[in-house]
Parts: structure tokens; C-alpha cells; sequence
């Protein structure tokens, strides 16, 4: 996620341990979408306070690593953790762009292809990158196709403070969750 933000974009903030927020924003024909990004480190898949960030999930956007075995391998974790997500899911095969791939398309449709909606996309050349945002934005306001006009990475004017004061109230939300996850241990 951090690659398919410019310096131009608001800054992410830290939320707790391996996980970060990130609004992506869209100028469009049916006026502003905005996303909130929580990317979680998927290294750490133990993080229990994770669940509640699922539960009021709209939509969610799996990514792995195209070279990577293991990477692919954990999309079936990430599925079972998101599959009561209330909206679409989509997934994403990212660096795309580099030949010596492991994991091929026919691998990639042939587990997901009836499950997921997938994309190739390259964070690092940004290559399809609005791909994914647009169809999730389309399913979810079920409106029809949905054109860009302003790109992710293009300068947007927001309220910082408003969205900064937003993202505190939800950290601090979080926190009194997982402390009382933690209480029940």
C-alpha cells in the first residue's frame, strides 16, 4: 500500500504494532470516494486484535507477492479472516511487472478464480493500481462503471485535522478492544 501512495497524499499513521492507515482517494463522475487503508503486516498473523478491525470492514483487498509460494499460500488465511467482511473482497497479485514470477495465472485462477475477483497489479511501476479500488467502489455503491479523474497519487485537498481527529477516535477504539481482548486472556 505505502507504493501506491505519493508524497503528494496524506501521511500514514500509525495505528498499533505492524499495522498503518492510509486514506486513498478518488476523484470521480459520481463525485469523492475514499477509502480507509488499514494495511496489516501480514507477517504477523497472530495479532488477535485484528478481528475487530474485519467485523465493520465494507470491502477488503487481499495482497500477495507473485514471487512468492508462500505469500499466495496465505491468501487462504486472509480469506477465512475476511469472508464475513460485509462487502466485496478482491485480490491482488502484486509486482506483477517482474518476469520471474512463481506464482502463475493459471495457479491464481484456478484457487480463487470463482471466489475472488483478481487483479495483477505493480505497486512499484503502478500498473493497474486503480484497478482494484474502482471495482470494489462500484460494488459497493452499485451505481455502474465509475471513471477517474483525479489518480491515485494526484494532489487531493482534505481536512487534515478532521481526518487525523477521525483516525485517533478509531486508534483509540481499537485500543479499549484489544485491551479488553486482553482481559479476557
Amino acid at each position: 500500500v505505502r507504493r501506491l501512495l505519493s508524497e503528494t497524499t496524506v501521511n500514514k499513521v500509525k495505528f498499533s504494532r505492524n499495522q498503518f492507515i492510509y486514506p486513498i482517494i478518488f476523484s470521480t463522475n459520481l463525485g469523492t470516494i475514499a477509502f480507509e487503508i488499514h494495511d496489516l503486516d501480514g507477517r504477523d498473523m497472530l495479532f488477535t486484535a485484528r478481528d475487530s478491525f474485519f467485523r465493520n470492514a465494507d470491502c477488503a483487498l487481499i495482497m500477495f507477492d507473485v514471487t512468492s509460494h508462500s505469500s499466495f499460500d496465505n491468501i487462504h488465511y486472509w480469506h477465512r479472516k475476511l469472508v464475513n467482511t460485509r462487502g466485496p473482497i478482491a485480490l491482488c497479485g502484486n509486482k506483477a511487472d517482474i518476469k520471474s514470477r512463481k506464482v502463475t495465472l493459471h495457479e491464481i485462477k484456478q484457487s480463487w478464480g470463482k471466489r475472488l475477483k483478481y487483479f495483477e497489479i505493480s505497486a512499484k511501476a503502478k500498473v493497474s493500481i486503480n484497478d482494484p479500488f474502482l471495482f470494489l467502489a462500484e460494488k459497493l455503491m452499485n451505481k455502474g462503471k465509475i471513471t477517474v479523474f483525479t489518480k491515485i497519487g494526484s494532489e487531493v485537498s482534505i481536512g487534515l485535522n478532521s481526518l487525523h481527529r477521525m483516525l485517533e477516535e478509531q486508534k483509540e477504539r481499537n485500543e479499549a478492544e484489544e485491551e479488553k481482548l486482553q482481559a479476557l486472556k
